[in-house]
């Protein structure tokens, strides 16, 4: 469901296993596959029932959008830069674990701020 927008995403077969066990919903294991209920799922997911398409985010570990900037950029940047910027809050970070997990999107865009501010962007 998620790799169609996101080829790196970090939700798992295992996440939604998880997922559908802590809140009850219905499935059905056969022959070591889930079939999770689709409709059950996403009344879970969105509640609200939001109808509006949006993009999801891409979430990254710290170390993952380091590598993803500096495949994809001329200016590389070191893990001190990314320490920063989650330190101050300026995008999305989600502490699991000993791992940050970062919306790789609002990031980005912090970088290329600040590296323009330095003009080495």
């Amino acid at each position: 469901m998620h790799l169609s927008q996101d080829d790196n995403s970090i939700v798992r077969r295992t996440n939604m296993r998880t997922f559908s066990k802590q809140e009850n919903l219905k499935y059905t294991i056969c022959q070591n596959k889930w079939l999770i209920d689709f409709d059950d799922f996403y009344k879970t997911v969105n509640p609200k029932h939001l109808t509006e398409n949006t993009l999801l985010p891409r979430l990254r570990t710290k170390i993952a959008a380091q590598n993803d900037w500096n495949a994809n950029h001329r200016t590389k940047i070191k893990h001190h830069i990314l320490d920063k910027i989650c330190d101050a809050k300026k995008c999305f970070v989600y502490k699991h674990g000993n791992y940050n997990i970062i919306n790789y999107d609002e990031l980005e865009n912090v970088i290329i701020k600040l590296l323009k501010n330095k003009k080495k962007y």
